[in-house]
């Protein structure tokens, strides 16, 4: 039986890993078979109401670079948190806690944590040193002191992977087989178009001399020939009848230059034509886009209950909204997924604020505020998920008078 012993601990907030203020006290006394703790907490967040686990801090284990504390965290009962505050006690055997045979000289702190949320915890560490929350792991529900995990093999298992290793080796030799008849087409395919380029080159010969003549004949029957000088005509009518000859291929050139100027023309306007349908066809998809993001948004508005939030209207139609809704009106944006600080904020305060932004020169219409308590690790925080705004607010519901909104416009 254990002697008499009594302590008292007093109990720290943690805000994402960082040590943050003293919020309550623990009363822990061994009265013979009996190990009873009286926990008393106070101002916590006032929105971080809701039901958190007890824990009691054992197997430490220590880190030689840094010389902070990981601790496995054995669960032994819940308490309710309201407003800030809550208070409860529990009792449990100080020579097998809750059947997990561990002894009360085991213990070396406690832990108030939610288990949907790791970002804002309570911990208590009764010798000195510090701790390391980020490496603090809760310890399966059945699991009992020293005990170890052994790995049963099965050795069908072992079969399988020799069988899959054999299958392997079959799968390499079939593809060097494939890779091989593949060079061999390859290769075959290789002279078969070097033979066909040298008759092409042979045809493209005869082509041309083809077309050489055909250009012979085509000038000969649109009567472009040379005409004899002048001075070598005697016959003053031959004369006449050259020059009429030289006037009607002139008039023929004028009319094939008339021609091409005309489909040059007619060309350079189904190209305008095309590429100013091209640019409105682009305008009117952009403006489609936009319109229905702004959709999505103002969807939002419809049967939510606006609130006076704050003082001016630089800020305003302020509604109450879960990041769920705001995904859905965003669609996949890094605002919503993976941002632990609004999700952090949501399961505190229960909601996300969502409003209209008064006109100005960054043409945003839209915010998304966090609810939060001002301070230098919060700002902190706040700043690395993208919110570097905060703007108190005067809401009744919280008394904080550091309580209002980290926000970011869109």
């Amino acid at each position: 039986m254990i002697e008499y012993k009594r302590l008292v601990s007093y109990m720290h907030s943690y805000i994402g890993g960082v040590r943050d203020k003293n919020i309550g006290f623990a009363k822990i006394e061994v009265r013979g078979e009996r190990l009873i703790f009286n926990i008393s907490i106070r101002g916590m967040y006032a929105g971080a109401s809701g039901t958190y686990g007890i824990y009691l801090l054992v197997d430490r284990k220590t880190n030689a670079e840094d010389k902070k504390s990981s601790f496995s965290l054995l669960k032994i009962s819940e308490m309710n948190i309201y407003n800030g505050a809550g208070q409860c006690n529990v009792m449990v055997n100080p020579e097998d806690i809750v059947g997990s045979a561990y002894h009360y000289d085991d213990i070396e702190g406690m832990a108030i944590k939610a288990d949907n949320q790791s970002y804002y915890a309570i911990f208590s560490l009764w010798n000195d040193g510090e701790i390391d929350v980020n490496k603090c792991s809760v310890l399966p529900k059945e699991h009992k002191k020293n005990m170890k995990v052994v790995k049963v093999v099965n050795p069908m298992s072992e079969i399988g992977v020799a069988s899959v290793s054999l299958k392997s080796d079959d799968t390499e030799k079939q593809t060097s087989k494939i890779t091989f008849n593949d060079e061999e087409q390859a290769a075959k395919s290789a002279f078969a178009t070097t033979e066909k380029m040298s008759n092409i080159g042979v045809e493209e010969k005869k082509q041309a001399g083809k077309t050489v003549v055909q250009e012979t004949k085509l000038k000969e029957k649109a009567e472009v020939i040379s005409f004899p000088l002048k001075s070598e005509l005697s016959d003053e009518e031959e004369l006449i009848a050259c020059e009429n000859d030289t006037i009607q291929v002139e008039e023929k050139i004028v009319q094939q230059e008339q021609k091409k100027e005309e489909q040059s023309i007619s060309q350079k306007n189904k190209y305008e034509h095309k590429s100013s349908l091209k640019n409105e066809q682009q305008t009117s998809r952009q403006n489609e886009i936009e319109t229905n993001e702004i959709k999505e948004f103002e969807e939002l508005f419809i049967n939510a209950n606006i609130i006076n939030v704050f003082c001016d209207d630089d800020l305003y139609d302020c509604i109450e909204v879960t990041p769920q809704q705001i995904e859905k009106a965003i669609g996949a944006d890094e605002i919503i997924l993976g941002n632990s600080f609004l999700i952090h904020g949501y399961y505190n305060f229960k909601h996300i604020l969502f409003g209209r932004v008064a006109d100005n020169d960054r043409h945003t219409k839209y915010f998304i505020g966090v609810p939060g308590i001002y301070c230098n690790r919060e700002r902190y925080m706040a700043s690395m998920f993208g919110f570097v705004n905060f703007k108190k607010s005067h809401r009744s519901d919280y008394a904080n008078p550091h309580f209002g909104y980290w926000y970011q416009e869109i």
